[in-house]
């Protein structure tokens, strides 16, 4: 079956179909998010994302509820989004870069405050192939 990417003009402005699905995810999940256990089914026959199946304690919404809460949708996920960024436990090597660079300033600032010379790039590698 050929898949035909499907411009729509939707709550979200101009969009392509699968980020409307996305979006519209976004927002069942924050509806649903006191409801453990629902589940949903989105379809896209071409004329726009529906859902297709829902399985929830929670009434199943109109468009215009999902519509309503589409702001708070997005802060909520955003937020989970930054949240699972900031599980150290989980980072890869990007994260990791990111966060020595960050230690990096604050140690130098504080070592100017005490007079200490700045740690160079090179000193950290340094310190860091010692500690391996």
């Amino acid at each position: 079956m050929k898949r035909i990417l499907v411009i729509m003009v939707t709550m979200w402005g101009l969009v392509g179909a699968a980020h409307a699905q996305a979006n519209l995810a976004w927002c069942l999940e924050y509806m649903t998010r006191d409801y453990p256990g629902s589940t949903w089914l989105l379809q896209d026959d071409g004329a726009g994302v529906y859902i297709r199946e829902w399985h929830s304690a929670l009434a199943k919404p109109e468009q215009g509820q999902v519509e309503a809460v589409w702001p708070e949708a997005q802060a909520w996920k955003t937020d989970q989004i930054r949240s699972a960024q900031a599980d150290f436990e989980r980072w890869d090597r990007k994260e990791l870069v990111a966060l020595v660079k960050l230690l990096v300033k604050e140690i130098n600032i504080l070592r100017q405050n005490a007079g200490l010379p700045e740690r160079t790039a090179s000193d950290v590698k340094q310190a860091l192939k010692a500690e391996l």
